[in-house]
């Protein structure tokens, strides 16, 4: 049995393509630490800067030489580009674009590597690409044009295939480094030992994904990692790690302070270092060694964040603000280039726009009359009251018709005016549209507003049946899906939709109709938590119940509805549920239950809420498609694997509606158990 890696880099090329100055030195540092045998133990080979003629038989040849009980690791750093079909392709030093079309016989594809792979007798074979997949350097596609299947194309059994980012993201050179951002995390895992399982001794293919993915995002939270593994794929050795280091033991309790503290360890904390420090006899010079390294990519974090906020604040001063659509799309591709997402700058551009003088960032409040819309709403006419709407909007904000909104304009709409708007629109359908219903659905299926991401409105345009262009919409009735009306997009049109659809989503939020009284799917929601009359057949008493789910404490609430019903059964802390259990568990004790939960939440959660779900998904009574999709409804399951408790949302607001009470911890029996039964 032989481990061999073949490591391929290109940093310069005769045509089309930037040079990248991080690939060769990424090849050479990562073929010193796989060739180490305390480390790797690989066969190491390394091609820098050939051509595609040269390296396709290369390639090839190297497959073809593994045999059964052999571990291949491919590790390929350059340019990643895609055709017209969207298909991946690998530029080398030859390969060449006519206008924006790839020239393909001077590229290595994708569907060639497949091919070779599938050639191999060796059945552990691995993948590492570091590569830009769309956009950064010169791609033939734009960067929202959709996922590259890696998966399907690289995935068989067995196989195990990383990626420094996704096919919608850029693949980061490091300012300052010779290694490239993934790169340096790569090696750094490996060669200190950082990526393996607290006291293991050795780092998984899985295991140093995640270390990677966590730093890489520490640094550049728009640079992605992908993980893709198949069969045998799951839990590859990569390299081994000396057991009982002491410089090792002390960055794993420091990588776990800081995930408590952040960079100011202090109190409990910081004695705990000192002691530790002492008993491992570590010198000072290397604790600050550990420190450094561990704190890094937060530290360039922080510099990339202080050089946009100088760009912002010099962008502001020179071309005025708000910005035109140009100045967006500049400064929506100048994040990309520092590997900063929306939520990483929103402050400083908060901060940058307060300081300016209000007249140049400021809109007089006017007085706007609702007559018209309350009439046109009242009567159903939901395609004027949509209009109209739009025109109140443009008023709020001083624009003319034929203009759009910025962000900043619906920052500032008036809260009153808004919760006018967002009430008329509410009563009007029983709740079914209206600003508040669209922050919430947004919220719960894609988590916190801040998200812009370009592949999450398309999710969202679908969510709330806005696909069509507003011109051709046909849905203007009840008959359609919650959150439809008002349809806002047409006033944000053109660059930087996802800040604009961010801010209207969250004045929805502000509005207070998703807190009063409403109505979901047949289950009435009360304010008054106190007035539920807590009645028992066993005598348990609810009260503590009652006071955490007041507070919100959806956590600690959903354990101690376990421990009262598991001990209302007669079982002790720790046992689960059987089918016996739930089917006979005491009526009145179950609608004291599940009232608490559908009123704490405003009908969000709850057992009754859940039923309602399931017997949307068919009443599944065996485990099949429509159960998987009933607990991907409710959070419990995401694709193929269940979603573990840690990562539960615990929030009214960014849960899935039905996923607390989250039975499914408690008990291995089928949930038709409880919701067949006809008493809640």
């Amino acid at each position: 049995m032989a481990r061999k890696a073949l490591l391929i880099g290109t940093g310069t090329y005769s045509n089309n393509f930037g040079p990248l100055k991080s690939p060769l030195e990424d090849v050479r540092v990562l073929g010193e630490l796989l060739r180490n045998p305390e480390i790797g133990g690989f066969e190491v080979e390394i091609l820098t800067d050939l051509p595609s003629s040269n390296l396709r038989p290369k390639i090839e040849t190297w497959y073809l030489g593994h045999s059964r009980d052999d571990f291949s690791l491919l590790f390929l750093a350059g340019h990643g580009v895609k055709d017209g079909d969207r298909k991946l392709h690998f530029a080398m030093m030859d390969t060449q674009k006519i206008g924006e079309n790839l020239v393909k016989t001077t590229a290595i594809s994708a569907s060639n590597l497949s091919e070779w792979m599938g050639k191999s007798r060796a059945k552990r074979q691995a993948v590492i690409l570091n590569c830009c997949f769309s956009g950064a350097f010169g791609d033939l596609v734009p960067m929202d044009d959709g996922e590259i299947e890696i998966n399907e194309i690289l995935g068989p059994e067995g196989r195990v295939v990383m990626t420094a980012t996704s096919s919608m993201a850029y693949a980061f050179e490091s300012k300052g480094r010779e290694l490239s951002i993934y790169g340096h995390y790569l090696v750094e895992g490996l060669r200190t030992g950082a990526a393996a399982t607290h006291g293991s001794d050795q780092i998984t293919l899985d295991e140093l994904h995640q270390y990677v993915s966590q730093k890489v995002q520490s640094e550049a939270p728009a640079m992605v990692p992908q993980w893709f593994a198949k069969g045998a794929g799951q839990g590859l050795r990569i390299a081994k790690v000396a057991i009982g280091d002491p410089r090792r033991k002390y960055e794993v309790v420091f990588e776990e302070l800081v995930q408590q503290f952040g960079e100011e360890i202090r109190g409990f904390g910081l004695a705990r270092l000192r002691l530790l420090q002492r008993q491992l006899n570590l010198e000072d010079s290397v604790v600050a060694e550990i420190k450094d390294r561990v704190l890094e990519p937060i530290r360039l974090r922080k510099e990339k964040i202080s050089e946009y906020r100088e760009i912002f604040t010099e962008g502001v001063k020179q071309e005025g603000y708000p910005f035109d659509e140009t100045q967006l799309q500049n400064l929506m591709e100048i994040k990309k280039l520092l590997g900063l997402l929306d939520e990483d700058v929103a402050v400083v551009e908060a901060e940058v726009l307060a300081a300016l003088p209000s007249s140049d960032h400021y809109v007089e409040p006017v007085i706007v009359e609702f007559d018209r819309l309350e009439e046109l709403l009242q009567s159903h006419k939901w395609k004027e009251a949509n209009d109209e709407t739009l025109r109140l909007f443009l008023v709020m904000a001083n624009r003319k018709p034929d203009e759009n909104l910025h962000a900043w304009m619906i920052r500032q709409f008036p809260q009153d005016q808004l919760n006018t708007i967002d009430g008329l629109w509410s009563q009007a359908s029983d709740g079914k549209f209206g600003l508040g219903i669209q922050g919430r659905l947004f919220a719960q299926n894609f988590g916190h507003l801040e998200v812009s991401k370009s592949d999450v409105w398309p999710l969202f345009d679908e969510l709330v049946d806005w696909r069509r262009d507003y011109a051709n919409f046909y849905n203007f009735s009840l008959n359609t899906v919650d959150g439809h009306l008002p349809h806002w997009r047409k006033l944000i049109s053109g660059q930087g939709v996802s800040d604009r659809g961010v801010a209207f989503l969250k004045r929805g939020l502000d509005c207070p109709t998703i807190e009063i009284e409403v109505e979901h799917d047949d289950i009435e929601v009360v304010s008054a938590i106190d007035a539920i009359t807590l009645k028992s057949e066993k005598g348990v008493d609810y009260t503590k119940l009652r006071d955490l789910l007041k507070a919100g404490e959806w956590e600690a609430a959903d354990q101690e509805t376990y421990r009262l019903m598991i001990t209302t059964v007669g079982k002790n802390e720790g046992q689960e549920f059987d089918r016996e259990d739930l089917e006979n568990f005491p009526c009145e004790d179950l609608r004291a239950l599940d009232n608490l939960w559908v009123t704490a939440s405003n009908g969000h959660f709850g057992f009754s809420v859940q039923k309602k779900i399931w017997e949307k998904c068919g009443s599944p009574m065996s485990y099949n498609d429509d159960y998987e999709k009933f607990m991907e409804a409710v959070g419990w399951r995401s694709g193929d694997n269940f979603v573990s408790y840690s990562q539960y949302k615990f929030s009214s607001t960014l849960s899935p509606r039905g996923e607390f009470p989250g039975w499914l911890q408690w008990c291995k029996v089928f949930c038709h158990s409880l919701f067949s039964r006809s008493d809640f």
